[in-house]
């Protein structure tokens, strides 16, 4: 298997009735807008990119209010 044509990406199951929640890290530019909006599931880690740390940690809107405020888009609920 090739990885070198993978992206990064961040990925936290929800429970079993929650959604899964993704961070492109490659397309984040670290601005921290979701980590202000959601600090319970979003965090910048040791290379100033947003990663999810803890699904369950917010409700579903306030997790959609992280990716909604997300200016690059590079946060999202990850298709089943």
């Amino acid at each position: 298997t090739d990885y070198s044509e993978q992206s990064e990406e961040n990925i936290q199951r929800g429970d079993e009735n929650g959604k899964d929640t993704l961070c492109r890290q490659e397309e984040c530019t670290g601005c921290g807008l979701c980590e202000e909006v959601c600090p319970e599931v979003f965090r910048l880690n040791e290379d100033d990119v947003s990663e999810v740390y803890n699904s369950e940690g917010a409700s579903e809107e306030s997790i959609q209010e992280a990716i909604d405020s997300c200016p690059v888009e590079c946060i999202h609920w990850k298709e089943e």
